[in-house]
């Protein structure tokens, strides 16, 4: 999978390259653990997917929407819950007026 890192937490990125210990390593902002989160969710690994799945789907609209009006959330980020259901409208306005926002982001908000 193809996963451009936006992070420049160095424990973000090692536990999206898979170098990261198994130990010791949070907690993180939450900017950073919604990028890992999204990695998982998009991965293939059907526990961690689940699991990962899960723990977006729990976060609250406030913090989310916060999150996705932040000037250094992953691109990644953005598009996943761009393409999410069920979201406080505030949440996909955030993502449609960010402008770490990609193009074809903002096509899916669209639609």
């Amino acid at each position: 999978m193809s996963f451009e890192i936006t992070s420049t937490n160095p424990v973000v990125r090692s536990i999206i390259e898979g170098t990261a210990p198994s130990r010791g390593i949070l907690p993180l902002p939450q900017n950073d653990l919604l990028e890992i989160l999204v990695f998982l969710a998009l991965g293939d690994d059907a526990e961690l997917k689940e699991n990962a799945v899960g723990s977006l789907k729990e976060q609250s609209g406030e913090a989310l929407e916060m999150a996705v009006r932040s000037t250094d959330i992953s691109p990644n980020v953005l598009d996943y819950f761009a393409r999410s259901e069920h979201l406080p409208i505030a949440v996909y306005e955030g993502i449609v007026t960010n402008d770490l926002t990609p193009p074809m982001t903002v096509a899916a908000v669209a639609r």
